[in-house]
C-alpha cells in the first residue's frame, strides 16, 4: 500500500473527530497543510518527501473530493486539516480552529501551537519551515491564505523559513510584523512585556511597524522595540539563541526582565515586594538545569543584594538589608 492510499486507512480516520465541514472544501483538500499533517501521521518528514509523492497525495485527495461530491467521504479531511492532534511534534500543543483574533481574517481557519511554562518544543510547518518555540509561547498558523504564509506570535520563537518568493512568510506580533521570503531569525514578542525584538541570523527580513513604517534588517543585526521606540544593535548570535538549549546570557539586563525569564523557565510565580529592585541590572547567565533557588542565591544573589521567601506558591523577592 503506497503513501497516498495509507492516508485513507481506518487508523488515520479514527484519529480525527467529526467537525463542521468547510464551505470551501476543495481549498482545504488541496492545501499543503493537510498534506503536511498526513505525512506527519505516517511519521514521514515533509522535507524528505519527494515532490512526486506529495502530488500523488494531492491528486488522491482531489479525486476523493470529486467522487464524493465534496462531502460524505471527505468529512474527515477537513477535520484533519483543522483539528488533527499533533502527536509527533512536541508536548504542549493543541489545535484551536475557533480562535478569534483581530490580526487575522475571522473567516480563515487557524491552528494554534502552544507551550506552557517550563516547555520548549519544535514545530515543522507544512511548507517545511522549522520553528523552535520558547517557554510560554503561542504560535497561530493561518491555513487557507494562498498569497502569504502568516503566523501570529505571542512569545519567543526561532524560525528557519523555507524559501518561497511567490508566497512571503509573515510573523505578526503585538508591536510589529516581520516580513520574510526565506531566512533564519529570532523574534521575541511577549504580549505582557513592553520590549520586543527581531534578530536576523541569515537572509533578509524587514519589519512593518504599527504606523506602517518599514525597517530593514541586515544579517547580524537586532531591532528592539521599547516604549514606542525602535533601536538597532549588533547581534551576538550565541547569546541571542542560547535559549534554544535552555541557556540564557544577559548583559546589563533589567532585573524585571530576568524574573520573567525565570518564571517561564521554571514555571514559578515571582512577586517583588521592594519595587526599587526592578531598577537593578544583571550581567551573567542562567541555565534550565539549575534549580531556581540556586539561581536566586548563587547567581543573581551574589551580584545584587536580594533575599527571598516562598509563600502560598509564590517567591517573594525583597532587598537584602
Amino acid at each position: 500500500m503506497n503513501l497516498p492510499e495509507k492516508i485513507f486507512n481506518k487508523q488515520f480516520k479514527s484519529s480525527i473527530r467529526r467537525d463542521q465541514f468547510s464551505h470551501n472544501k476543495k481549498k482545504v483538500v488541496e492545501s499543503d497543510l493537510l498534506i503536511g499533517y498526513a505525512l506527519k501521521f505516517m511519521r514521514k518528514p515533509l522535507a524528505k518527501t519527494e515532490l512526486s509523492e506529495k502530488e500523488a497525495i494531492r491528486k488522491k485527495l482531489v479525486k476523493e473530493f470529486r467522487k464524493n461530491n465534496g462531502y460524505s467521504r471527505l468529512q474527515f479531511i477537513y477535520a484533519a486539516a483543522i483539528i488533527l492532534p499533533l502527536l509527533f511534534i512536541g508536548v504542549g500543543y493543541w489545535l484551536n480552529p475557533l480562535l478569534n483574533n483581530q490580526f487575522f481574517n475571522h473567516t480563515a481557519q487557524l491552528i494554534t501551537f502552544k507551550t506552557e511554562n517550563g516547555e520548549q518544543s519544535n514545530v515543522t510547518l507544512p511548507d517545511g519551515t522549522l520553528v523552535k518555540l520558547n517557554y510560554s509561547s503561542e504560535l497561530i498558523y493561518e491555513i487557507n491564505n494562498r498569497k502569504q504564509r502568516i503566523v501570529r506570535l505571542d512569545g519567543e520563537a526561532y524560525f528557519d523559513v523555507t524559501k518561497n518568493k511567490q508566497k512571503p512568510f509573515v510573523v505578526k506580533t503585538a508591536h510589529f510584523n516581520v516580513n520574510v521570503t526565506g531566512t533564519k531569525f529570532n523574534v521575541k514578542a511577549y504580549a505582557n512585556e513592553q520590549k520586543s525584538s527581531a534578530a536576523l541570523v541569515e537572509g533578509s527580513i524587514h519589519l512593518t511597524t504599527s504606523d506602517n513604517k518599514t525597517i530593514r534588517i541586515q544579517p547580524g543585526e537586532k531591532i528592539t522595540y521599547n516604549q514606542e521606540k525602535y533601536s538597532r544593535s549588533h547581534l551576538k548570535v550565541s547569546s541571542e539563541l542560547a535559549w534554544k538549549n535552555g541557556h540564557y546570557k544577559f548583559h546589563k539586563t533589567p532585573l524585571q526582565e530576568i524574573f520573567h525569564v525565570i518564571e517561564r523557565m521554571h514555571d514559578v510565580r515571582i512577586r517583588v515586594t521592594d519595587q526599587s529592585i526592578l531598577n537593578e541590572h544583571f550581567s551573567g547567565s542562567i541555565n534550565k538545569r539549575e534549580d531556581v533557588n540556586r539561581v536566586l542565591d548563587e547567581v543573581i544573589g551574589l551580584i545584587i543584594p536580594i533575599t527571598y521567601t516562598e509563600e502560598n506558591g509564590e517567591i517573594l523577592i525583597n532587598r537584602k538589608k
